[in-house]
């Protein structure tokens, strides 16, 4: 009959026993704006020197205690750029802007874009969103001098590459390419003399072969050949900043299996 009052000794612990802290009591207060710009730029930082720009060790490694007493809780987003150059090339840049929470339109866009300096340095421009951006808006960085990168804050707190289940990832350079299909065209014509003829092979929409004299059999054979696909959109893709054409080598270590090499070309 008193069953309610046996519930309610229970809540508190049973016999006004402390209650465990929430999580949300381990967060700094007024902190939580700026650990999620923190975790975001470390990752892009991360991502900026797996693609091979140059980037700070002492940034890298940056504690978000120090970044807080750098930045504050509520960092102003200038601050938080970055410019960084390719470690190949220093003359190629890229700088990486980070938005606030208003939806970005096309009149927003064509400020943020005008108000970049020294463009002729600059060979990609990235946008770290908070909120939305309209589909004007997205034409308009298409149509920029340089390629626009956009990622939203949220797929930036974890680096992706960095989950133990994610295989290897390695960008084929334009002459490692060339020699992959020549292996790959070697292989095949061994095993199918009676098609020898073939002298290329076609990576995926990337058209390098003359088809022209293709009998239908081949041209059934030519699309069995085609490498496996990666979609410029995909995740991975993004990461590394990668484009149509190229080829990404992935290496698959498991724990019970030996390691097994796959190829993707973007697409």
């Amino acid at each position: 009959m008193d069953g309610g009052g046996a519930f309610n000794s229970g809540g508190d612990g049973g016999g006004g026993g402390a209650k465990p802290p929430c999580i949300t009591s381990m967060v700094v207060e007024g902190s939580v704006e700026g650990q999620r710009n923190y975790l975001a730029r470390r990752t892009v930082l991360e991502m900026l020197k797996d693609r091979g720009y140059t980037v700070s060790d002492l940034e890298l490694t940056l504690s978000l205690s120090d970044f807080l007493s750098a930045y504050g809780h509520k960092p102003d987003l200038d601050r938080l750029r970055i410019c960084a150059s390719l470690r190949s090339n220093p003359s190629k840049k890229i700088l990486v802007i980070f938005c606030g929470t208003d939806e970005i339109r096309k009149q927003n866009m064509a400020g943020m874009l005008n108000q970049i300096a020294n463009k002729e340095s600059l060979h990609r421009v990235m946008l770290i969103l908070q909120s939305k951006m309209n589909y004007h808006a997205r034409n308009l960085a298409d149509e920029y001098s340089v390629k626009v990168e956009t990622f939203h804050i949220t797929d930036l707190l974890a680096n992706i590459t960095k989950h133990v289940l994610m295989p290897k990832y390695e960008i084929l350079t334009v002459g490692e390419k060339q020699k992959l299909l020549k292996e790959v065209q070697c292989r095949r014509q061994a095993g199918e003399n009676s098609y020898s003829s073939f002298t290329q092979l076609q990576l995926a929409d990337e058209k390098i072969v003359d088809c022209s004299s293709f009998t239908q059999l081949q041209w059934q054979m030519k699309k069995l050949w085609t490498m496996p696909r990666m979609l410029e959109n995909d995740a991975i893709s993004k990461y590394y900043g990668l484009e149509k054409g190229q080829v990404v080598k992935v290496t698959h270590n498991g724990a019970f299996t030996d390691s097994l090499v796959s190829y993707r070309c973007v697409t």
